[in-house]
């Protein structure tokens, strides 16, 4: 008796046939899960620059102006939104966007506050923009895009630029209510001011210069901002000592003028600057001499504003 091949049989009965006889095949992870977002079916596509000097800006704009459109075209249900780092930049743009007009305001106005003076104010934000001129060439000298990191430096920039700026306009005025002449004053706080500026500023770039320099991965998010800091604040500083004294002199001729035109008689470069106005009546200069908290009386220049002082006298009693 032969030995019966069941295997076959059982084959030939149901029409079973091994897989691969049928077709090729692997074994490779298929979907493990379908996300949603809004009810929508989520297809998330996720990718590292493969250069941390290229742009995410620009790197998003082709994509968006060159790549989707046709896959749109031919998808007309497919809907995008852009997340990740380009959503994170939207977000902090908006917000600083909000923030930064209130905090302009307030700045603008603490330092009207401290001078009393809408000149000596508009001087100091006109330093602002410069600073911006740093900030590109030191982006343009590292090879590196602007970015929202980029801007947050430029926040940091601004506060140090404007600290500058208020430290030699303190000098200018201190030096009026020591009873000197305008030019005299604004050269003297030139000169007294200058190696405290210089110094703060080369510091404060050298700390910086460490992290510019490094090239470790960790580093590349804070290099855009040390950037900006750091070029920005070179070239704010000798905006801050050459351009500001040049614009104080200026606004001090136009307040002048306008005051002559408005009155009909001519007053002088000090008559105008409010630090003046105020220690004259508060009584920090008496007949023209600059008067002490010790009781003692400035010498030189001092003398120099006595026939502002009765200028100011003759004028309230003519009021």
């Amino acid at each position: 008796m032969g030995i019966i091949n069941w295997n076959s049989i059982f084959y030939t009965l149901f029409n079973f046939y091994n897989l691969k006889d049928l077709a090729t095949f692997s074994v490779k992870r298929g979907v493990i899960a379908i996300n949603h977002l809004d009810n929508k079916k989520e297809i998330k596509v996720e990718a590292d620059l493969s250069n941390p000097n290229y742009s995410v800006t620009d790197v998003i704009a082709k994509v968006r102006d060159e790549i989707l459109p046709p896959i749109l075209a031919k998808y007309k249900s497919v809907q995008v939104s852009y997340e990740g780092q380009s959503r994170s930049s939207a977000k902090t743009g908006a917000s600083i966007g909000k923030a930064g007009p209130p905090i302009l305001i307030i700045m603008i106005a603490l330092i009207m506050f401290t001078f009393r003076s809408a000149s000596q104010t508009l001087a100091v934000i006109l330093l602002i923009p410069f600073g911006f001129v740093g900030v590109a060439w030191g982006h343009v000298a590292h090879g590196m895009a602007i970015s929202i990191l980029s801007m947050l430096g430029v926040i940091a920039l601004i506060g140090v630029l404007v600290n500058d700026a208020l430290v030699f306009v303190s000098a200018v005025n201190s030096s009026l209510k020591e009873g000197k002449k305008y030019l005299d004053a604004v050269y003297e706080a030139g000169l007294s001011r200058f190696r405290p500026i210089l110094l703060t500023s080369l510091t404060t770039i050298a700390g910086l210069a460490p992290l510019m320099l490094e090239k470790s991965m960790q580093a590349q998010f804070l290099i855009p901002m040390a950037i900006s800091l750091a070029y920005g604040l070179a070239i704010a500083t000798v905006i801050t000592l050459l351009l500001l004294p040049v614009l104080l002199v200026i606004f001090n001729s136009f307040n002048v003028l306008v005051l002559w035109l408005w009155e009909g008689q001519k007053p002088s470069a000090e008559m105008v600057e409010p630090a003046v106005r105020e220690a004259i009546a508060q009584g920090d200069i008496i007949n023209g001499h600059g008067q002490h908290t010790n009781g003692q009386h400035a010498t030189n220049g001092a003398s120099s504003l006595a026939p502002l002082a009765q200028q100011e006298e003759n004028q309230k009693e003519k009021n």
